[in-house]
């Protein structure tokens, strides 16, 4: 049964966001929780200055900035619960969080607790699920839909020794550390539970590190060819998919040089099933190859007007 709660939080210049996101979280927890704050060698705002005063939150502050995975491996070492949830400064706990995830960890079989999230955009408005994590869980299993679909850092509650046992955070990747990570989680076999509410409110604005799509979707291709290396072969199908999603985001990015880099890892995983193509894409995907076959739908979709596209398939949603 889980007695304490530790939530470890990676900051850089959030300023007020972190202030809210605490306020959100205390106003809900008793003693049972501790609050452990990695400043990542923030320049303007530095923690200290936006944390309430509360015995419950300690701040550790680093003297250079190495990311969130380096951050969040500092946390995991210094935490004392024996239950963690990683959080970024700038998203909220919504009322019932506290209540809902040591409620779930009161099984003593449960190694993990996920939440669905809602992302709330810079206009107001919202929207959830954010990750739809519950459509992959009912068609894979963890691995896969970890695989398939990410989860990010705000939707997991681990046990601490659960997380240790894996190596914590790759910190050789910039950007995708929470991807990866997930990943090699659930393929470590643990049991877990899944709430589908949205538990915790992801905030999208200008300033969020993922905004950087380049970064993103390279570091992407860089964890799958690791997981690729360590992962049992019955995944590879599901990270050849990943491999050739990566690759054609960025070709539509314009980086040539690493989209074609994702679809030859894809083509060494492979094949890649691409079940959730349409018939024509998966075919001109083993006709031509990954890269040729995502160059054609590009101008496939230039050159013919979407109702015409539609037409073609005989009604059919998808692009």
């Amino acid at each position: 049964m889980t007695r304490r709660l530790g939530v470890l939080v990676t900051y850089h210049d959030e300023g007020p966001l972190l202030t809210e996101g605490l306020e959100s979280l205390l106003a809900q927890a008793g003693d049972e929780v501790e609050v452990l704050i990695h400043d990542d060698a923030s320049p303007r705002h530095p923690a200290t200055d936006h944390v309430p005063r509360d015995p419950r939150v300690r701040v550790l502050r680093a003297e250079r900035n190495r990311g969130p995975a380096v951050g969040r491996n500092v946390l995991l070492r210094a935490a004392s619960a024996d239950a963690i949830h990683f959080h970024d400064a700038d998203d909220i706990f919504a009322p019932g969080w506290v209540e809902a995830v040591l409620g779930a960890l009161a099984a003593p079989e449960v190694d993990a607790v996920f939440t669905e999230l809602e992302r709330f955009m810079a206009d107001g408005t919202s929207t959830w699920p954010m990750m739809g994590l519950a459509d992959h869980l009912r068609r894979d299993d963890l691995v896969a839909a970890a695989i398939r679909g990410g989860i990010l850092c705000a939707a997991g509650t681990y046990r601490r020794a659960a997380a240790l046992r894996i190596g914590g955070y790759r910190e050789s990747l910039w950007q995708s550390e929470d991807y990866d990570f997930h990943v090699r989680l659930a393929a470590s076999g643990i049991d877990f539970v899944f709430i589908d509410r949205p538990l915790v409110r992801v905030r999208d604005h200008a300033h969020n590190r993922s905004k950087e799509l380049g970064e993103v979707w390279r570091s992407a291709v860089q964890a799958l060819a690791l997981l690729g290396d360590e992962l049992v072969p019955e995944h590879r199908p599901a990270l050849a998919d990943a491999a050739v999603a990566a690759g054609r985001r960025l070709l539509t990015l314009g980086d040539a040089v690493h989209a074609a880099a994702a679809f030859d890892l894809a083509a060494r995983l492979g094949p890649a099933p691409l079940r959730h193509d349409p018939r024509l894409r998966r075919w001109a995907d083993r006709l031509l190859g990954h890269g040729r076959a995502a160059v054609l739908a590009r101008h496939y979709r230039a050159l013919l007007p979407a109702r015409l596209r539609r037409a073609l398939r005989g009604g059919g949603k998808r692009p």
